[in-house]
C-alpha cells in the first residue's frame, strides 16, 4: 500500500509517482488524498467543474482509492481491510454501511469495473483523540524551512506546521472549507508542542484557516512563547481591527501573520460572500505595520 498527499501544486508529482508504481509494482494499491483531493471531490465542485474530478479522466486508471476530507479514520481502515481481503474486495465492502459509518466528514472514490463510486461519510469526530503526527521518525534538518522564521544570526529556524482546528467559520464562495468547525483542547495541543520542543522545533506556523476563530488562541500563543516557541498564523482581516488584539498577539511570539487579499474591491467582495471590505482591509494592513 502506498498512500500519497498532494496540494494542487504537488498533484502532477504526485501522478508521475503512481505511474511508476503502476509500471513497475502493478500489486500495489495507491491511495491518493491531501488538500487536493479535499477540494475536487466535493459533491458541489463536481457538479460546477467536473473535469477536476481523476476518474472522469485517464488518470483514474493511477488511482485504487481517492479520500477527501478528514481521512484518519478511512485510510485506517482501508489498510486493515486492503491487508486482509486485497485491493478488489476491499472497494466491495467499502461501498457498504461500515464505511459510511466511519468518524470524519469526506468522500471516498473508487472505480469498480467501469463504474466509479463515491462514498459519502459524515460523522462527528474528537481531534482530541487523533495520536499526534510522529515527527520524531524525521530529523530536524527535514523540518519545514520559514524565511519568515529567523534566529538572530539570520539562520532559519527549525518549524513546523500545527493546526488549532478544522473547518471555518466563514463561507466564502470560493473555498471549500467550512463547517463542521472542529476544535482541538489547549491541552491537546500543548501536548504536542511539547513533544516538538523535545526533538528541537523552535518556530510553529498555524495552517488553520484562521487561526483566530479559536476563541483561545491569545492563551494559547501565551503558553507556547513561554516555552520558546516563535509563531505564524493565518489571519483574515476583519480579525485585524483591534490595534491592541494585534499588539497582543505580537507580544506573546507571533511574528508572522498571513492575511489574503482575494479582490480589492467592494463589490467583489460582496459577490463571493468574504464578508469583508476594503476599509477592514486597510484597517488591518495599518495595524499589522505599527
Amino acid at each position: 500500500i502506498v498512500a500519497m498527499s498532494s496540494t494542487y501544486d504537488s498533484w502532477h508529482v504526485a501522478l508521475k509517482l503512481s505511474k511508476a508504481l503502476r509500471q513497475n509494482k502493478p500489486e500495489t494499491t495507491i491511495i491518493h488524498g491531501g488538500p487536493h483531493l479535499d477540494e475536487v471531490l466535493e459533491p458541489w465542485v463536481k457538479k460546477r467543474m467536473p473535469y477536476l474530478d481523476p476518474f472522469d479522466t485517464d488518470i483514474g486508471s493511477l488511482i485504487d482509492f481517492a479520500i477527501g476530507g478528514d481521512g484518519e479514520y478511512v485510510l485506517r481502515e482501508l489498510a486493515k481491510d486492503i491487508s486482509s481481503f486485497g485491493r478488489e474486495e476491499t472497494k466491495r465492502r467499502a461501498l457498504g454501511e461500515e464505511y459510511q459509518k466511519l468518524l470524519g466528514k469526506g468522500n471516498i472514490a473508487f472505480r469498480i469495473n467501469d463504474t466509479v463510486h463515491y462514498v459519502r461519510f459524515s460523522n462527528p469526530m474528537d481531534l482530541n483523540q487523533i495520536p499526534h503526527v510522529p515527527r520524531h521518525l524525521l530529523p530536524v534538518s527535514s523540518m519545514y524551512d520559514f524565511d519568515c522564521f529567523r534566529d538572530s544570526d539570520g539562520a532559519r529556524l527549525e518549524t513546523v506546521t500545527m493546526i488549532s482546528h478544522r473547518g471555518c467559520k466563514n463561507r466564502c464562495d470560493f473555498c471549500s472549507e467550512g463547517l463542521p468547525y472542529q476544535q482541538r483542547s489547549l491541552e491537546h495541543i500543548m501536548t504536542e508542542a511539547k513533544k516538538l520542543k523535545s526533538i528541537g522545533v523552535k518556530a510553529i506556523f498555524f495552517d488553520d484557516s484562521t487561526n483566530q476563530d479559536d476563541e483561545k488562541h491569545i492563551q494559547m500563543f501565551y503558553e507556547l512563547h513561554k516555552m520558546g516557541f516563535e509563531m505564524g498564523a493565518l489571519a483574515r482581516f476583519d480579525m485585524l481591527q483591534d490595534f491592541n488584539h494585534v499588539a497582543e498577539m505580537r507580544k506573546n511570539g507571533v511574528t508572522y501573520i498571513y492575511a489574503s487579499i482575494e479582490q480589492y474591491d467592494d463589490a467583489a467582495l460582496d459577490n463571493m460572500h468574504k464578508r469583508i471590505h476594503t476599509e477592514q482591509i486597510d484597517r488591518g494592513l495599518d495595524n499589522l505595520v505599527k
